[in-house]
C-alpha cells in the first residue's frame, strides 16, 4: 500500500507479526513463484537455563526504585526462552537498527522487539496505527544473500556482545559466513568499532563486512 509523502519518497505501510507467523504465512502462499521465506530453520528449541544468584551486589548509592528492580531481577533463578528460528528472506528490506520488512510488507516482530516492550517506534518507522508503521522505500538493493547482525541498541557493547556477536558465532559454527556478506550497524565511537572488527576477524574473516546506517532503506 503506498502512501503519498509530501515531505520525501513514497512510504509502505507494514504490519508487526512475529517469525512463526511470518513463515506461515509464506508457506500458505504455495502458488508464487518467490515466497518471502525459504530454507527455514530451528536453531534452538525453545528451554530453559538455571542460574546462580548474585554473591555481591553493589547498590550502596542506587535509589530505591533501583534497588526494588534488582530484586526482581536476581530472584529469577530460572530463565526460560521460546523456540528460535533462522530465516532466509527474499527481496527483503532493513532499516533503522535492523528492522526487518517481508516483502509482502510484515514487520518481524523480533527485530524491533526492544522497541515496541517499550511502546516505542523503531528506528527508521513512523506510526500508523495501533499495530503498523510507514517504512520508506529501498534506497539501496544487496544482490547476494547476507547475514543480518544489527540490531535496537546495537551500539552498546552489552547489545552487541549477547544481540549481535552470537549471531556471528552461531552462523560461524554451521558454516554459513564463509558464503555470505555479514550486516553491521554504523559505529561511531572508534573504541566500539574496535571491538565489533575484533569479533568480525575472529569469527568471520573470509566475510565481507556491509556497514548500515540507521537512516537508510536497504533491499
Amino acid at each position: 500500500m503506498t502512501i503519498p509523502n509530501s515531505d520525501g519518497p513514497p512510504q509502505e505501510v507494514v504490519r508487526l507479526m512475529d517469525a512463526a507467523q511470518v513463515v506461515a504465512a509464506s508457506q500458505q502462499c504455495t502458488h508464487e513463484v518467490i515466497r518471502d521465506c525459504w530454507n527455514t530453520r530451528v536453531v534452538a528449541s525453545a528451554s530453559h537455563y538455571d542460574r546462580a544468584a548474585p554473591l555481591l551486589v553493589d547498590d550502596d548509592e542506587a535509589t530505591d526504585r533501583a534497588k526494588q528492580a534488582l530484586a526482581r531481577y536476581h530472584a529469577v533463578l530460572r530463565q526460560g526462552y521460546p523456540e528460535r528460528m533462522a530465516l532466509s528472506l527474499r527481496n527483503a528490506r532493513l532499516t533503522g537498527q535492523g528492522a526487518v520488512l517481508t516483502r509482502s510488507g510484515a514487520l518481524i516482530a523480533e527485530t524491533v522487539a526492544e522497541f515496541t516492550a517499550n511502546g516505542l517506534v523503531p528506528t527508521g518507522l513512523l506510526r500508523a496505527d495501533a499495530d503498523t508503521f510507514r517504512v520508506p522505500r529501498a534506497t539501496r538493493r544487496i544482490s547476494h544473500p547476507c547475514l543480518l547482525a544489527q540490531r535496537p541498541w546495537y551500539r552498546n557493547y552489552g547489545h552487541w556482545l549477547v544481540d549481535c556477536a552470537t549471531v556471528i558465532a552461531l552462523a560461524s559454527s554451521l558454516g554459513l559466513t564463509d558464503r555470505m556478506s555479514i550486516v553491521i550497524g554504523c559505529y561511531e565511537n572508534p573504541a566500539m568499532e574496535k571491538v565489533v572488527r575484533c569479533t568480525l576477524e575472529e569469527f568471520a574473516w573470509r566475510s565481507e563486512i556491509l556497514i548500515h546506517p540507521d537512516e537508510e532503506v536497504w533491499e
